[in-house]
């Protein structure tokens, strides 16, 4: 079991919803994946020193009621929040549910702009901060759930610094051109929200990789993996955790008297019929509607099986104050009572339908004798519905699935569907009710399988492992921060000659979207030539720009300067305003090949807006940083494959670099041109500085060097730095010295 002190779990909603008057309340269990599964996660997990905070639904009266609703919660480890009336109507009915919830589920034209709900939005999120920091204690594990609280990572962190924080979203993340639909500055403020936790959860990779193309694309951070990278220098892991169930809880639910009861009461009504099984929330989502459509359609194409089938309905009543909610409500009825009243009879309904939420034994007799269960949700996050379904079967079953839902990503053995294709829809009744025995019990056993590996314990576990890890990599990254303190000053002090390798772009000076952009300014040339008039330095710009360029921007300084990773070399003393003039070559180099590659490269700069080609002497690079990454790096993949087959026949390297991908002549890299600076100059001491794939060949060379890694990511350096910021910073403490 995962060790671990006090968790603190914060939701929207807490796991019992209160109800009765004042003086007379009372709390009932709350629907819902995201309560049933964080509860079965602590019943299961043995998990007792908890604290579970959030909102009751109801803001009260007066002191008393406060009082008596603080009491009825306490009870169940649960702290309620209360929120003013009308914050509490824009923030939870407004931004939440009219703006969040229908973009994220890809229903844009549901989606309601509010500054004032924006506004609710924001200070709900600080009244929870403000109470979840009141009961903070040493060694707390604060896991925040959902879209209603995406501000609130952030907030909690800029008040209490030392908490370890997880934030998990249950609903889908959507595609980058539907999350940019949101203004700006809200978009900007949700991701850097959510950044406030040191480890973020998503249901499936999807989402996980749509979060981060958001984060690339609206917050300009670096991504290496699962890991985000802030301009401040902070990581951030992302994980894809599709949440589990309690498996032996529904695979054995069957064993239960309350559920055998059900399970007689049930066959004995409904024995001759064939039994398709509907079981959601009211919401737009999951596709009610549709799916009624459908069994409609079904009973009009399929006349034997009339009288000999029957759709067991029961929508569970949510959100009952939205108006969207209460005409869906409407329609469903509508609906239901035209197909009983087209196709019933005085001895059949082809429709038997509940709205109410009804106790676990009934619904697990309705797993436990359902034939065929219709899980078809427009879109979904996860969909513990189905995982229920498939871990109560014992002798066959069919789950027809919507591809839409996160669930899918794991039960591909169920009959996958587009819950918007009626057609698809209505076939798929047909073939699962046709299904053979033996085909239905391997399709079972299959997911049932997996469903019994990935329970509820290991998603929980698994995430606060994660929330763990991450802080343990923060705090390996922090201890091998170089920041100009002891050893590292004492060595260059003692040291009589001195050798600093230097990378220009993200390690002196910041990326831009033009490689023309990236001049240096004044202080970082001040800095560079007072550490070149020390004696002891020797300095050297080892950059993948061509000569030219480094010549304009550095030429006044008294410095080695190598271009194109290594292909040119002008050593320090050697001035001269006439280019061509000083500069050698480190090896023999072709340029023959480059018009064919340009010709690659021209193809891709035409259907990816906002790329470039920069052609060097001896080499050549396709940039695309201020491209749409989404765009971009699906069409780098393909771009890589044209060129394998180019650089094979011609000797050539390709190199990845940071939002670039450059074509040179093979053996060309820092590494050499580092190992020549070494043996010319022969130093005590090495110091090499550098953000980027191809600065790793210039690590690999120099074991005994204080290598030194700008940012994140993958390194072979001893020693890490935040930023070029940093870099700056590092060299202007060598210039005093």
């Amino acid at each position: 079991m995962v060790k671990i002190t006090r968790l603190i779990i914060v939701s929207n909603r807490l796991p019992y919803t209160i109800y009765g008057k004042k003086g007379n309340h009372g709390l009932r269990t709350s629907p819902g994946g995201l309560a049933t599964g964080l509860s079965s996660y602590l019943n299961t997990a043995g998990i007792n020193d908890y604290l579970w905070i959030g909102w009751p639904g109801i803001a009260p009266e007066d002191k008393a009621e406060k009082t008596e609703i603080e009491k009825l919660f306490a009870a169940s480890n649960c702290r309620p929040i209360f929120l003013k009336e009308k914050i509490a109507e824009g923030f939870y009915k407004g931004f939440c549910n009219e703006t969040l919830y229908p973009l994220f589920h890809y229903f844009s034209n549901y989606v309601k702009y509010d500054d004032s709900t924006w506004d609710d939005y924001k200070e709900a999120n600080m009244t929870f901060a403000k109470a979840i920091v009141k009961e903070l204690q040493p060694g707390d594990i604060v896991w925040i759930h959902d879209y209603h609280l995406m501000l609130l990572p952030l907030m909690l962190r800029e008040i209490e610094k030392d908490i370890n924080i997880g934030f998990f979203l249950h609903i889908p993340f959507p595609h980058y051109e539907l999350f940019r639909l949101l203004p700006k500055k809200w978009g900007k403020e949700l991701l850097e929200g959510v950044l406030g936790a040191d480890f973020i959860g998503f249901h499936t990779a999807e989402y996980t990789d749509y979060f981060l193309t958001s984060v690339k694309e609206e917050l300009g951070y670096e991504c290496y993996l699962n890991e985000v990278i802030t301009n401040e220098g902070k990581l951030r892991l992302v994980g894809t955790l599709p949440m589990g169930i309690e498996f032996e809880r529904f695979n054995d639910s069957y064993k239960n008297k309350e559920v055998k009861s059900s399970i007689k009461r049930l066959e004995k009504k409904l024995s001759d019929l064939k039994k398709f099984l509907s079981i959601d929330r009211l919401d737009y989502t999951k596709g009610i509607l549709n799916r009624l459509y459908s069994y409609e359609k079904f009973l009009e194409e399929n006349e034997k099986w009339r009288n000999k089938v029957v759709l067991m309905l029961n929508v569970t009543p949510s959100r009952t104050e939205l108006k969207d909610y209460q005409g869906m409500k409407k329609r469903i009825d509508r609906l239901v009572g035209s197909i009983n009243g087209r196709f019933g009879n005085v001895d059949w309904n082809p429709i038997l339908y509940q709205y109410r939420q009804i106790p676990f034994s009934q619904l697990s007799a309705m797993y436990n004798i359902s034939d065929v269960a219709l899980i078809t949700p427009i879109r979904d996050g996860m969909n513990l519905i189905a995982k229920e379904y498939v871990s109560s079967k014992k002798d066959g079953g069919v789950l027809i699935l919507s591809e839409m839902a996160g669930a899918a990503k794991e039960l591909d053995e169920a009959i996958l569907v587009n819950p918007n294709d009626i057609d698809e829809l209505c076939y798929s009744m047909k073939k699962a009710l046709e299904m053979r025995q033996k085909e239905q019990r391997a399709r079972i056993r299959s997911m049932q399988s997996k469903l019994s590996r990935y329970g509820i314990i290991r998603w929980g576990n698994d995430f606060i492992n994660g929330m763990q890890n991450s802080v343990r990599k923060q705090e390996i990254f922090y201890s091998s921060l170089i920041d100009g303190r002891n050893p590292f000053l004492n060595d260059y002090k003692k040291a009589k000659k001195v050798l600093i390798l230097l990378d220009y772009d993200g390690t002196l000076v910041p990326f831009t979207n033009h490689p023309s952009e990236a001049i240096p300014d004044r202080k970082l040339l001040s800095i560079l030539s007072k550490i070149a008039k020390n004696r002891k330095n020797d300095v050297a710009i080892i950059s993948g720009r061509d000569r030219k360029t480094l010549q304009r921007w550095l030429g006044k300084v008294n410095i080695n300067i190598v271009s194109e990773h290594g292909a040119l070399v002008k050593d320090k003393g050697k001035f001269s305003w006439l280019v061509g003039r000083r500069w050698r070559k480190l090896a023999n180099l072709e340029k023959g090949w480059k018009r064919s590659v340009k010709s690659i490269m021209d193809r891709y700069v035409s259907s990816v807006p906002g790329s470039e080609i920069e052609a060097k002497e001896f080499s050549i690079v396709w940039h695309f940083r201020a491209a749409e990454q989404s765009v971009a790096v699906s069409r780098a993949k393909e771009m890589l494959e044209d060129l394998k087959l180019i650089a094979k026949s011609k000797n050539l390297s390709i190199i990845e670099g940071n939002k670039i991908i450059e074509v040179r002549n093979a053996g060309i890299d820092k590494g050499l041109s580092a190992t020549y600076l070494v043996e010319k100059e022969k130093p005590d001491m090495v110091i090499a500085i550098g953000d980027d794939k191809t600065d790793e060949d210039m690590f690999k060379v120099l074991p005994q060097a204080y290598s030194i890694k700008v940012g994140f990511g993958q390194t072979c350096a001893k020693f890490r730095i935040k930023s070029h910021e940093g870099v700056v910073s590092l060299l202007e403490k060598l210039s005093g010295i």
